[in-house]
């Protein structure tokens, strides 16, 4: 069998977009086998008419995890992996019942979830801005050599760090729409 890396074309966050996009792998006969961070691994074989569906993962970590896969498999449904904060299940059944009946339980899942993401990116922010703090101070108290060459390093870490908090606050607000858009369904 042969196997087949692809990278990950959805943006952190956008679960319908990458529900659509692992979909149109399956019917173009590409199976999932893992999700990883920025890719994914499939195995060639025959074209599937199969469903995904994102769920919210939770403040905690598998929290409910081990709940929450034993009630989807019991609806019809497989827990296929992780993709950045949800849970990926899959079916080829076309009668499972979707996992959110309605939009208001969607909408209060990813509401726990925007507010784990809020607490996670602020410390975050917090590591990063003390990281930052030790460099400068290790470097004021040493040679001007010594400075310059750490005055590089914290701007490394602080251009890397302002990226990070951009893609959190993408994220967000890709989560929040997809929350509005739950809460009208």
């Amino acid at each position: 069998m042969k196997y087949i890396i692809r990278m990950d074309p959805v943006r952190p966050g956008d679960a319908p977009a990458m529900e659509q996009w692992l979909e149109d792998c399956a019917a173009r006969g590409l199976s999932l086998v893992k999700l990883g961070s920025g890719f994914c691994l499939f195995k060639r074989g025959e074209e599937k008419k199969v469903r995904f569906r994102l769920a919210p993962s939770g403040r905690r970590k598998n929290s409910d995890g081990e709940l929450r896969r034993q009630l989807y498999e019991q609806a019809g449904w497989q827990y296929a992996g992780g993709w950045d904060v949800f849970y990926v299940f899959r079916t080829e059944d076309p009668q499972a019942p979707e996992p959110y009946s309605d939009g208001e339980s969607r909408a209060m899942a990813l509401s726990d979830l925007d507010t784990a993401l809020k607490q996670y990116h602020i410390r975050r922010a917090i590591a990063y801005g003390v990281l930052l703090a030790l460099l400068l101070a290790v470097g004021a108290s040493h040679s001007w050599i010594f400075l310059k060459l750490l005055l590089t390093i914290p701007t490394t870490v602080l251009i890397w760090a302002v990226l990070e908090a951009l893609q959190g606050v993408e994220r967000t607000r890709c989560l929040r729409a997809l929350r509005r858009a739950a809460a009208e369904r």
